[in-house]
């Protein structure tokens, strides 16, 4: 699967982590996600992780959105800049 497919299935539940997946932060989404699918963090593996997803899973992913935002604020990086740049 191409990544800018895969952005999109994860940006419809987890936006930023969708943007951070095809820019410098991409391992960090990946890991993210990966951890919560079960999966390897790998663009293949997410995507067929994600085509089975529970509801339960769904909503963790949106949770690792959310901790994940939380620490780029923290870090003061902004990843939709990072993204345009």
């Amino acid at each position: 699967m191409k990544l800018g497919a895969l952005k999109g299935i994860i940006g419809a539940v987890a936006p930023s982590l969708g943007t951070a997946l095809a820019g410098p932060l991409g391992g960090t989404a990946a890991n993210a996600i990966s951890a919560v699918l079960g999966c390897k963090p790998d663009a293949k593996s997410i995507s067929t992780a994600m085509s089975s997803a529970t509801p339960e899973q769904l909503a963790e992913i949106k949770k690792a959105e959310l901790d994940f935002e939380a620490q780029m604020k923290k870090l003061d990086v902004d990843i939709f800049n990072l993204e345009t740049a």
